[in-house]
């Protein structure tokens, strides 16, 4: 079985959970400060949240704050 090409993933991903489902994700991760998975990080993406990612360790940045 060949690897899943990115583009493959993403689709993957969009099938598996609504980009637009994850809000209650994003405040979840806010208040834990835990670790983001990493398909959950391609579906913060609709809600114009991007990461910055460090050896293993995923934190959100964005420009506007979360209240």
């Amino acid at each position: 079985m060949s690897k899943e090409t990115k583009a493959q993933r993403v689709e993957r991903i969009k099938r598996e959970k609504d980009g637009l489902d994850v809000l209650e994700d994003i405040y979840r991760y806010a208040k834990s400060g835990g670790e983001i998975d990493p398909e959950d990080i391609d579906r913060f993406k609709w809600y114009g949240l991007y990461t910055q990612i460090e050896i293993f360790k995923a934190k959100m940045t964005t420009r506007s704050t979360l209240c």
